[in-house]
């Protein structure tokens, strides 16, 4: 804060000082309630103009011996003008006292004896930074470098720039890939001590003018935000930190166990009907753009509108995604997404398709993981196990492991799965700046490119380890496939599958 304080009365007599602060006083008094408003306007860097109001109040003493008097200084009615010409109207402000005294010396630092404190601890700077909220929900803030005491009084000063924020919806997600295991008393069981995920980049959605960044640095849960004061609670089941300049990885956490069981036929041995995958119905991309041609991905965050009222994700088997009338009716009611009012809807045969481009041996039943040149999947070292049937009146034998990850191969770690669905802006953004930048800044209209790849926070290590308990097939199962069977971790996914070999 700049203070002052006069030179000329601190050596004058004691008639001099009463005599000049009762003119003083009269000079003053008069302004005391007087005011003066002067408009400015200034260049943002990053493109448009502020323009803003400065309201400077009349004086009023506040000691007379030396003579001080204070005036206050409000900046107010700040108008934001886009580099399209529209205007946006913006809440906040601010304002501060100034202590002077006529002719006198300047202080940032010691307050004039008799009068308040300006602010609280008084300032010891000549600049202060400030951000103004959004008045009209068009998802945006400025902020600016106010200066003290230096050149024309309420000029801003420094590096004026806006950054637009928001949220983007998004139709679904896919979070993971979980493979059964054979054999109808078989099940795997990933617990607190084995996380899966995968790390999801979006790079290949945005124009390639455009240069993006993220903005998650420590693993946060999910929150369900509504504007930039109220959010709900965060999932206990999923995790999401940046693990690379332009990718998340997103996990399921310590408080999750999930049972993957095989088909409920002994006979059929390894099927990939039933493999699971996990699908995210609700989630938001939170999205700050910091400048014309940069963006910062602060992360995901899920739809409060879903009445699930949390982030919901939902199990589908590859047999229900191949033929979606055997999906539980109670699911096809959450599939419908009808909270949704954004025009993005209820899932389709379209999205059911994409989704299980997710399982490799879905597109290609053949596929082996030995040859496969994509190195989607890692050979587990260590042992195969067996499922064999049972001899005549016997019992099949029961095996139980605990498998342990392994460090992920250099060729593994370039295994990655894309998929593209549908984008809609927030409605309460659709029509705002936000709105205009999200759009203009996709290479596909109303659609969403996301990779979900190997992640370093995941399989970069070793050591996470899963239990699976193997039944084989009874005599009179009549099983005929194969009897030695390989375990292989998902690079992309990280769950484990299993791949018999003749």
């Amino acid at each position: 804060m700049r203070m002052t304080s006069s030179k000329f009365s601190r050596n004058a007599s004691p008639v001099r000082k009463a005599l000049f602060a009762c003119i003083a006083w009269g000079i003053f008094s008069n302004a005391a309630h007087a005011q003066s408003t002067q408009s400015y306007s200034v260049s943002v860097s990053n493109g448009g103009t502020l323009s803003y109001q400065v309201v400077t109040s009349g004086y009023t003493i506040c000691n007379q011996n030396p003579l001080a008097y204070w005036k206050t200084i409000d900046f107010q009615n700040f108008v934001y003008t886009d580099s399209t010409g529209t205007k946006h109207s913006m809440s906040g402000g601010f304002d501060w006292r100034e202590v002077d005294g006529p002719g006198g010396s300047t202080s940032d630092s010691q307050p004039v004896p008799g009068c308040p404190m300006p602010e609280p601890g008084g300032r010891t700077s000549d600049t202060q930074s400030f951000t103004l909220s959004p008045g009209d929900n068009s998802g945006y803030y400025v902020s600016a470098t106010l200066p003290y005491g230096v050149g024309s009084p309420g000029q801003l000063n420094g590096t004026e720039s806006f950054s637009l924020y928001g949220f983007a919806k998004l139709k679904y997600q896919i979070l993971g890939v979980d493979y059964a295991p054979p054999g109808s008393k078989s099940n795997v069981t990933y617990g607190g001590s084995m996380m899966r995920g995968t790390s999801h980049s979006d790079s290949s959605s945005w124009t390639n003018n455009l240069s993006t960044s993220i903005g998650v640095s420590v693993k946060t849960g999910f929150l369900g935000i509504v504007d930039a004061a109220v959010s709900y609670t965060a999932s206990a089941s999923y995790a999401q930190e940046g693990d690379s300049s332009n990718s998340i990885t997103v996990s399921t956490t310590k408080n999750v166990t999930d049972v993957i069981p095989g088909p409920a036929s002994a006979a059929t041995g390894i099927s990939h009907d039933y493999d699971v995958i996990w699908v995210w119905l609700n989630p938001e991309l939170n999205l700050n753009f910091t400048g014309p041609d940069s963006m910062q991905w602060n992360g995901y965050a899920y739809d409060p509108a879903d009445d699930a009222n949390e982030m919901e994700v939902v199990p589908l088997t590859v047999a229900e995604l191949k033929n979606p009338t055997l999906i539980p009716i109670g699911t096809v009611a959450r599939l419908n997404r009808s909270w949704d009012k954004s025009g993005l809807g209820a899932l389709t045969t379209a999205d059911y398709a994409d989704i299980l481009e997710a399982d490799p041996f879905v597109a290609n039943p053949s596929f082996n993981p030995n040859t496969d040149p994509n190195h989607r999947f890692d050979l587990q070292n260590g042992e195969t196990f067996s499922y064999t049937p049972a001899s005549p009146g016997g019992q099949p034998i029961t095996q139980t492991y605990s498998i342990s990850t392994q460090t992920t191969t250099s060729q593994g770690q370039g295994a990655s799965d894309t998929h593209s669905v549908g984008l809609a802006i927030d409605d309460t953004l659709s029509g705002g700046i936000f709105g205009t930048k999200v759009t203009a800044s996709l290479k596909i209209s109303n659609t969403y490119t996301t990779t979900n790849k190997w992640s370093n926070l995941l399989n970069g290590g070793s050591g996470q380890t899963a239990s699976l308990s193997i039944t084989g097939p009874a005599s009179t199962d009549g099983y005929t496939g194969p009897t030695t069977i390989q375990v292989w971790r998902d690079n992309v996914y990280g769950s484990f599958m299993f791949y018999g070999i003749q």
